[in-house]
């Protein structure tokens, strides 16, 4: 490492195979509405075709994508197969690809996202990611159901929803066809079931998540549970609350076993809806809140089966709720084509309910609801089709104003056809942004093939005026008959409350990669963790308490983050900041924000306001208060409200403070400790007024990739096999998205900086905090990057227990060399397999250039022979790491070079297992530090004679003397490193000059430039060596 000090930011990053998201640091998350797949404020028409052939495959299924603007829909639609570029999975006859869509912005990247379901033969769900451009096939993956394979109907049904309050989209998934059973006197039936994929910053995964059933034996069983999926807020409370609905099964001559209602609220749990005559035939679902009660009704759409003795043409049935959980009752509503006020007669066949999509389309603040009657005849064309519109009002449904619109209507185009099933989808979605919902119908038996019409939203509701038509052949497509085109639409139903989402549960977020910190999604339990920073001569020893960085919230506008602690057995403190810390091993530099800590009944606030003139070695608050507090239990607050800070204990402000530069990012990281003892996190969240945006979002890290025309690629090229890296902190990979992208997409190799020292893994002896270890590791496992581990043995960044082992008697060095020896043995079997080398030693030569071991806690438990104890210890542990030495000034011949040479052969005689030696190459003055092309070459001859190999490990080279020095100083390191088959790998010490800070000897801070990137942009050094890599 350098012999000044350099910092990194402290964090870690959580990231996943499956979907992955991203935070820039200068512009904060937007909140992007459902199927806004190029996030420009214009939601997009997904239309699904799923019969379409795709070459040869028959049913193979397909969608289009029907962009939109401030003009509406365009007929420049594109479409998207199994075929298409990019997209997992290849198509199959009758695939049935677009049976259901669902969206949301499901990585927090300001771009909606969209679940699309193919029910073939096996039943899958393809994620689909938006983008700038829109909807791309790239990072898709398709997911299936655990279990058996079948036909399972996985997929069949879609809804996006944060159902767990976490800020975070999750996706249901209907399976009705899954878990077979015999049906008395009539044919095979299905249970169902539902599969509820929890969503977060490190995307979608299988292990987090549920499964539901319905009731799965008895006379009233459900069947095909799943069917159907909605949301909404049906219980009052504020969540998104899952509504299942179960089709049942029909007889020829009326329904066996009618259909249900289920609905699982947000606290868990399913309750079905009682009804003594069950929902027969029941066909669609929706929900909203049509009466302005402030819960959402639930609408399930009833059509009789094809040859059932029915004269009716279908009814709507609207469900209201009252009670909570167990106790939730229904009251009914049933609107049909003979109710007063309903447009249109009555007539069997008519499929009225077939459809149903609810908003507030004449913006009065009741839910409106268009019901599809696809079966419907218009001058005498059987199956023509048509849509109505009901008026919802504070009494319910309105008895005037309610319209019906088919294809004869004025205005709308085309002409009324038998078999067109205008109606048969409907859905509502603000396309051109003027805050009116547009209505979409589809008519999927329109000329053999489908098609869609959009009507636009006015003044008054819904007008024909500039409506259009969109098939196939609009989009580009062919149109091969039973393309069913209009058969699937993307829109409502959709989540009511993901939108507007204004609260997050911050208990569910992932805690697991945060030191002392364990949670079970119910509460938190904090612990002490002595994690503290100590300075080079072994003094200091400040906290250095570990934040929450795999997520992170997006506030630009007022917020309220409350907690409640419980069981404190000392103190409790949360911090909440504008950014991550910046942490060295010597010196933390504190971020703007605010921290509260309760000791007893006291509440000390501290603010900090990050400036850089803090002194980084002891921080002081710029302001801090202490509040005696009359309930220690109340929850607490920290509240930005305009221009002011606010404190408040059990909802009484307590303390108001000027808010200055605090909370300017527009983003915020959160923190949980304690210095002494432990507590319980038992209620923890974050929300924002109305009309204020706040949202969860994730590490920068995880939508980087790494780059065919990177370095490491190049390098590749160059020479197989060679590394090309950089020393990382997790802290700028999950707070960055510059240096996050800069990282991934261009280096193969990983040291971390800091995290894997002493004082990061063992701050007490016997304990050990991997965390953030971890998190960086599981991030380089994911992008394919090789990991150097970084350091066991060093005289620096220790604890404090490390430092006062004692070592005076005989005694005492035993149990010394035992403590150390566990310390060695615990921490690379950890690692065991995740590391393609380490450090074993880290600058073992006195601090002044000399060639003498520094006598530090290992040289006075083990004496001078202490590398080879090490080595072989971590031989013992992880017989396949290849081991380092590693050094500062020995990069050019001389007297240190060939004492670490001599020290990695004597280590190796005395039964270590040494590969070779680390070469920092830290050139901090040229005029002592320059490394010429000659003294490299010598110095890699010198090495491979040793029978060692070496690797460039610690590479930055100062600007003071211009860009072009710099440049032409890093070249030349590279180059000797890349044309020596010795040298196997290079790596520079940090990624930007946004982290690297060092202090002087006077203890002032200050800020190099000395790395590859500078504020996210490249530097001629970068340009330098990409060009030696590309030869």
């Amino acid at each position: 490492m350098p012999r000044r000090t350099t910092a990194a930011l402290l964090g870690l990053a959580l990231v996943s195979p499956l979907l992955l998201s991203s935070s820039a640091v200068a512009a904060p998350v937007r909140r992007v509405a459902p199927y806004d797949l190029d996030g420009d404020g214009h939601p997009e028409q997904v239309v699904g075709a799923p019969g379409l052939q795709v070459g040869t495959a028959k049913g193979a299924g397909g969608l289009v994508v029907l962009p939109a603007s401030t003009k509406g829909l365009s007929t420049a639609g594109w479409t998207i197969t199994q075929a298409s570029a990019g997209v997992a999975g290849e198509p199959v006859a009758d695939g049935h690809f677009a049976s259901a869509v669902a969206s949301a912005d499901f990585d927090h990247d300001g771009y909606a996202d969209l679940a699309v379901g193919a029910t073939g033969e096996v039943g899958t769900v393809t994620l689909l990611h938006g983008s700038s451009k829109g909807l791309t096939g790239a990072r898709s993956t398709v997911l299936r159901r655990a279990g058996d394979a079948g036909p399972d109907g996985f997929g069949a049904s879609l809804v996006a929803a944060d159902l767990d309050g976490d800020g975070w989209a999750d996706l249901a998934v209907g399976a009705p066809y899954a878990d077979p059973v015999e049906v008395p006197a009539e044919d095979h039936g299905a249970s169902g079931s539902v599969t509820v994929l929890q969503g977060g910053p490190a995307g979608f995964s299988t292990a987090r998540s549920s499964v539901l059933h319905g009731r799965r034996s008895g006379t009233d069983r459900d069947l095909l549970f799943g069917s159907s999926l909605a949301t909404g807020d049906v219980d009052g409370d504020r969540r998104s609350d899952l509504v299942v609905a179960s089709r049942g099964l029909a007889a020829g001559d009326g329904h066996a076993h009618a259909g249900s209602v289920t609905v699982c609220p947000a606290g868990g749990g399913c309750v079905p809806v009682p009804s003594s005559r069950g929902y027969p035939g029941l066909a669609s679902l929706a929900v909203g809140d049509v009466s302005g009660f402030g819960r959402d009704e639930v609408v399930v759409g009833l059509v009789p089966a094809p040859g059932a003795r029915s004269t009716e043409g279908g009814r709507v049935v609207t469900l209201a709720f009252s009670g909570t959980g167990a106790g939730l009752r229904a009251k009914e509503t049933v609107l049909t084509r003979s109710t007063k006020g309903v447009p249109g007669s009555n007539h069997a066949g008519d499929d009225f309910g077939a459809a149903l999509a609810l908003g507030d389309v004449d913006r009065d603040g009741f839910a409106d609801l268009l019901v599809g009657a696809p079966g419907e005849a218009v001058g005498g064309r059987r199956d023509a089709g048509r849509v109505t519109l009901v008026l919802g009002g504070r009494k319910g449904y309105r008895t005037s104003g309610n319209k019906a619109y088919d294809q004869d209507t004025r205005g709308v185009p085309g002409s009324a056809e038998t078999r067109d099933r205008f109606g048969a989808t409907v859905s509502l979605l603000d396309h051109d942004a003027d805050g009116r919902l547009d209505l979409t119908v589809g008519a999927p038996g329109e000329n053999g093939s489908g098609a869609v019409t959009t009507l636009d939203g006015s003044g008054a509701g819904l007008t024909t005026r500039g409506a259009r038509t969109f098939g196939l052949e609009r989009s580009g497509s062919s149109t091969p008959a039973d393309a069913a085109f209009g058969a699937v639409l993307g829109g409502s139903p959709a989540d009511p409350l993901l939108a507007r989402r204004s609260v997050v549960d911050l208990l569910r977020q992932d805690w697991r990669h945060v030191p002392g910190v364990v949670g079970d999604g119910t509460r938190l339990r904090v612990r002490s963790t002595g994690k503290s920073i100590v300075e080079q001569d072994g003094g200091g020893g400040r906290p250095n308490p570990p934040v929450l960085l795999g997520t992170h919230l997006v506030a630009p506008e007022d917020f309220a983050v409350s907690v409640s602690f419980a069981d404190v057995t000392a103190d409790a403190s949360l911090s909440v900041q504008d950014s991550p810390p910046v942490v060295a091993d010597e010196f933390r530099i504190e971020p703007a924000g605010v921290r509260l800590t309760l000791r007893g009944d006291d509440l000390r606030v501290s603010v900090f306001d990050g400036s850089p003139r803090q002194d980084v070695r002891d921080p002081r608050p710029t302001q801090e208060e202490h509040v005696r507090l009359a309930d220690p239990a109340a929850e607490l607050s920290v509240r930005r409200s305009g221009d002011r800070l606010e404190i408040a204990s059990g909802g009484r402000t307590v303390a108001s403070l000027p808010r200055g530069d605090v909370f300017g990012s527009g983003r915020l990281w959160l923190g949980l400790s304690s210095e002494e003892g432990s507590f319980t996190v038992g209620s923890f969240t974050a929300a924002a007024p109305g009309g204020s945006t706040l949202a969860a979002a994730g590490p920068a890290s995880a939508r980087a990739q790494p780059s065919s025309a990177g370095l490491q690629a190049l390098a590749t090229r160059a020479r197989p096999g060679f590394l090309v890296g950089a020393a990382v902190a997790p802290g700028p990979l999950a707070a960055d998205a510059d240096y996050a992208d800069a990282f991934v997409s261009g280096f193969g190799a990983l040291t971390p900086e800091n995290v894997m020292k002493p004082q990061a893994l063992s701050p007490r002896r016997g304990e050990y905090t991997f965390e953030e270890a971890d998190a960086l590791l599981d991030l380089a496992r994911s992008k394919g990057v090789a990991v150097h581990g970084h350091t066991i043995a060093f005289s620096e960044a220790m604890p404090r227990w490390m430092q006062e082992l004692p070592s005076g008697t005989e005694e005492e060095r035993r149990a010394s060399a035992a403590a150390l020896l566990d310390y060695v043995t615990t921490v690379v079997t950890h690692f065991q397999g995740r590391l393609a080398s380490l450090d074993v030693l880290n600058e073992p030569f006195d601090v002044d250039q000399g060639t003498s071991l520094q006598e530090n806690t290992w040289y006075r438990v083990f004496g001078p022979g202490y590398p080879a104890v090490v080595s072989k210890a971590v031989h013992d542990a992880d017989p396949d790491v290849r081991q380092f030495i590693n050094e500062n000034g020995a990069d050019v011949p001389g007297p240190r070079q060939d004492a670490l040479l001599r020290l990695a052969r004597d280590t190796n005689a005395q039964g270590g297992h040494i590969a070779g030696v680390g070469l920092q190459a830290h050139v901090y003055d040229r005029g002592t530090d320059a490394i010429s092309a000659d003294d490299l070459a010598t110095t890699f001859r010198n090495v491979g004679r040793a029978g060692l190999v070496a690797r460039i490990s610690e590479n930055d080279v100062t600007d003071a003397e211009g860009r072009k020095a710099q440049a032409s100083q890093f070249a030349t390191v590279l180059k000797g490193c890349l044309r020596s088959t010795v040298c196997v790998s290079y790596t520079t010490w940090g990624v930007d000059d946004r982290y690297d800070w060092w202090l002087d000897d006077d203890g002032d801070l200050h800020q190099g430039h000395d790395l590859l990137f500078d504020g996210g942009k490249p530097t001629p050094a970068y340009d330098a060596v990409r060009k030696v890599l590309a030869g």
